[in-house]
């Protein structure tokens, strides 16, 4: 089986991103860890860390649950804010630490904040694995 790291946060339950790990799944029968960084989103000023965190594990909680009622294999981890150090830090510490491939699911060019940071192509550069990126819609996770 295929394992994949999969980092989305705003476009967790996209319909782009489902496509893609549904791809994924019919052509290699593929497992998948998703991360999803505490990130900042507006609305959030003055929120603590702790509050930020939470919102990022409903968020999963709820992506998880669709992922697995659509069949995938899936497991999941907050991981840091920034994209990058999200994606690093589960290489080395996921329990099986063995993936074939990272999937990250960003929105698009002129509204991606995780673009701006350049955190496609430093994670092509800083990993030995290949990078899928995944260009999603807004899908609001949270109610």
């Amino acid at each position: 089986m295929t394992a994949y790291l999969v980092c989305a946060h705003e476009t967790l339950m996209s319909p782009e991103l489902m496509a893609a790990l549904r791809r994924h799944v019919d052509a290699e029968s593929a497992s998948f860890h998703v991360v999803v960084p505490m990130s900042h989103h507006v609305g959030m000023s003055g929120w603590s860390e702790g509050e930020i965190r939470a919102h990022a594990r409903h968020d999963l909680d709820l992506a998880l649950e669709l992922y697995r009622a659509s069949g995938f294999e899936v497991s999941g981890a907050v991981g840091d804010v920034h994209p990058v150090d999200a994606v690093l830090t589960a290489l080395v510490t996921h329990p099986t630490g063995a993936f074939d491939g990272i999937i990250v699911s960003t929105l698009p060019n002129v509204v991606s904040r995780w673009l701006r940071l350049d955190a496609v192509t430093r994670l092509r550069r800083e990993t030995e694995l290949p990078v899928e990126h995944v260009v999603g819609s807004r899908v609001p996770a949270s109610t």
